[in-house]
């Protein structure tokens, strides 16, 4: 082989790794960007993440600590309803047993 075959082959054997080096340059800026806008987004949700969870936190405490306009917190009222409904269900069981006894 000549001088200038084997310099010929070198040369495009230089220029196709050069390419290749390029493009992988290339990608690797491209997936650089992409990181950095992730970590950005990344750090945009957590804050808003926490923002809510305070919101809710705040909604949650106003909702226990909140009472009806006669006084009462909302779980005693909800309890007074539970114990109306138990009562009726009482009365409607005397009222069988009283039945069953008359007759």
């Amino acid at each position: 082989m000549s001088e200038k075959s084997k310099y010929d082959l070198f040369m495009k054997e230089f220029d196709s790794l050069e390419k290749q080096i390029c493009a992988l340059i290339q990608k690797n800026q491209e997936l650089s960007d992409q990181y950095s806008e992730l970590i950005t987004e990344k750090e945009r949700l957590k804050k808003e993440n926490d923002v809510l969870k305070l919101k809710l936190e705040e909604a949650e405490n106003k909702l226990s600590g909140s009472k009806d306009q006669s006084g009462f917190d909302r779980e005693a009222v909800l309890a007074a309803k539970d114990r109306d409904l138990i009562r009726k269900q009482i009365d409607e069981i005397v009222k069988v047993i009283d039945y069953h006894l008359s007759s």
